[in-house]
């Protein structure tokens, strides 16, 4: 549970910190290389996304591969490694 509250804190926080109105909706990806965690994150999609208020559900995925332009990445530490909580704040 303390993964799931730090991921969506992180996502609040990007959004808080840019003046991200709170009506607009925006995309959301979280990496990890933990499979255990990234699969059960994937399983909370629907709570992600009401929480932080995304465009589409979440996308969840391997750490690693380009960052899209207008994206704001927060890392959140864990003890088998790190999950990065991507943004997209182009349009908001």
């Amino acid at each position: 549970m303390t993964t799931l509250q730090a991921v969506i804190g992180a996502a609040r926080t990007i959004r808080s910190e840019h003046d991200v109105k709170p009506s607009l909706e925006v995309p959301l990806r979280v990496r990890t290389d933990d499979e255990p965690t990234r699969a059960w994150l994937a399983s909370c999609a629907a709570l992600i996304a009401f929480l932080v208020k995304t465009k589409d559900a979440p996308v969840f995925e391997r750490t690693g591969g380009a960052r899209e332009k207008g994206t704001t990445v927060s890392v959140v530490p864990m003890e088998s490694g790190s999950i990065h909580v991507l943004v997209g704040l182009k349009g908001s």
